[in-house]
């Protein structure tokens, strides 16, 4: 389900042929997507949702292709989110071993940015430039990724409610 907030804001963000196709394909996935101001990131793939903050990518000045790989970014992590299910989903995000908290984290990034080329790719038929992407495949780039994976170590503890008191704190305002 695409929020028609967002979909209104898509439309008039990108101003593209390519557009119509993008729309048909959030339409087409069983996800709900929102626009939102979100603290920090620019997208957040929960549970509940895809939470999409088009207005800091558009103030960042970023580019379109960009904002066609986040909502494919993020639509991979809603994919294996609804695959994995909630209970699988608390307990991936509660383990007590940072290392095997940091290796989900990890992977799924990977995943969801391979997945965002491949269908950047499908939609467009061009190739979406890997230094575009977050390269957590570097060493050095997963290393500073740890960083960011210590903020949410610790939070959820196998608790939907503490869990969503976590994407609170990343989403200011849905619309």
């Amino acid at each position: 389900m695409l929020n028609k907030v967002l979909k209104k804001a898509l439309i008039e963000t990108l101003p593209n042929n390519k557009t119509n196709d993008l729309i048909c394909f959030m339409e087409n996935t069983g996800v709900k997507y929102y626009l939102a101001d979100l603290n920090g990131p620019l997208a957040l793939a929960t549970y509940y949702g895809v939470y999409i903050d088009l207005n800091s990518i558009k103030n960042r000045g970023l580019s379109e292709m960009l904002i066609y790989f986040i909502i494919f970014h993020e639509t991979a992590h809603m994919k294996r989110i609804k695959r994995m299910g909630k209970k699988l989903l608390l307990k991936n995000l509660s383990t007590t071993d940072f290392d095997v908290f940091f290796e989900h984290v990890l992977g799924e990034e990977l995943v969801a940015d391979r997945y965002g080329c491949y269908m950047y790719y499908n939609l467009t038929k061009k190739v979406y430039p890997k230094f575009m992407t977050q390269q957590l495949d570097i060493k050095e780039n997963a290393e500073r990724y740890k960083g960011l994976a210590r903020q949410l170590y610790g939070q959820v503890e196998n608790d939907e409610n503490k869990y969503k008191e976590l994407i609170n704190k990343f989403i200011r305002k849905k619309y």
